[in-house]
């Protein structure tokens, strides 16, 4: 496995640990919005951080059959969800205060 891909692998595990710490926060009652907010651009930025990994990887490849199994359209699906939900209680709380 070329060394590009593995370290997608590792940019993707660092993707989803952070997804999951913002999952966390929307579920409970007290939520730092300032942190939250942060965690959210981070988010994004991880996202930019995996599309440019993922062109450069294609870029890399020599055929169709060197691609790594990548979905990418549920990728971001996740990510904007999260994103979505995130800046919406973040937006709700600071118009509420």
């Amino acid at each position: 496995m070329p060394v590009s891909v593995r370290l997608r692998m590792v940019a993707r595990t660092a993707f989803n640990r952070l997804a999951d710490e913002i999952e966390q926060m929307l579920d409970h009652q007290d939520v730092d919005y300032d942190v939250l907010g942060s965690k959210i651009a981070r988010l994004e930025r991880r996202v930019q951080e995996l599309e440019e990994m993922d062109r450069a990887i294609l870029e890399e490849m020599v055929s169709v059959e060197d691609m790594p199994d990548v979905d990418m359209d549920k990728e971001t699906k996740e990510a904007d969800d999260i994103a979505i939900r995130g800046f919406y209680l973040c937006r709700q709380e600071r118009l509420s205060s």
